[in-house]
């Protein structure tokens, strides 16, 4: 029988791929990203983390105050600084923004933080390739893609753990996969959003 995480990845596996190529994940690893393509994919990287995070951190630390999720895994406020050294006033970035699903209960919320979770445990993999990109690497520290670390690998097995022993029925496991789908598909929306500001650099 799988795991909750294997359920997750099973039930996504089609709208992860959709996803990549959208999000300019081939440009980066073969080195050939745009600076305004990156400006564009960390908008829409905040915009993502500004719909869900909020619900996110309300219901986790509540039901899942082991994942300390406020404390350690929110990311706002780095995609933020980025923000803020590419020049992009994130507060005229968020006009008529998709609307989110119900992420008020357990497993909808492991459902949509699997989505977030996994996006940056690549997040050292797709730092090492940006800072291989001079015109990209000189006008942003990425403190988004290199937010967890040396402890990138813990927190995921952290996540894993917490979801395989949390998701312990059929429902709770079905209504994660089903969260975890919506998200996807909220960033699919996201990421095909304009820029809708003027870049300063």
């Amino acid at each position: 029988m799988q795991t909750p995480m294997a359920a997750l990845k099973a039930a996504t596996a089609h709208k992860h791929d959709a996803l990549e190529a959208i999000a300019h994940s081939k440009q980066i690893m073969d080195k050939t990203l745009t600076l305004p393509s990156f400006q564009q994919l960390m908008v829409n990287q905040y915009r993502l983390h500004y719909l869900l995070e909020p619900a996110l951190r309300l219901t986790l630390d509540q039901h899942a105050p082991e994942l300390a999720y406020g404390q350690l895994r929110c990311k706002l406020d780095v995609l933020e600084q980025d923000l803020r050294d590419l020049g992009l006033p994130a507060a005229v970035l968020l006009d008529d923004l998709p609307l989110v699903h119900e992420i008020s209960d357990l497993p909808s919320a492991l459902g949509t933080a699997y989505v977030l979770e996994g996006s940056s445990l690549g997040g050292n993999v797709i730092r090492r390739a940006l800072l291989q990109q001079p015109d990209i690497a000189a006008q942003c520290r990425f403190y988004y893609y290199g937010f967890y670390g040396e402890d990138l690998r813990q927190r995921w097995l952290d996540f894993t753990a917490f979801v395989n022993q949390a998701l312990v029925t059929p429902d709770s496991e079905a209504a994660a996969c089903q969260a975890a789908c919506d998200t996807f598909d909220l960033a699919a929306r996201v990421f095909r959003m304009p820029l809708a500001v003027p870049t300063l650099n």
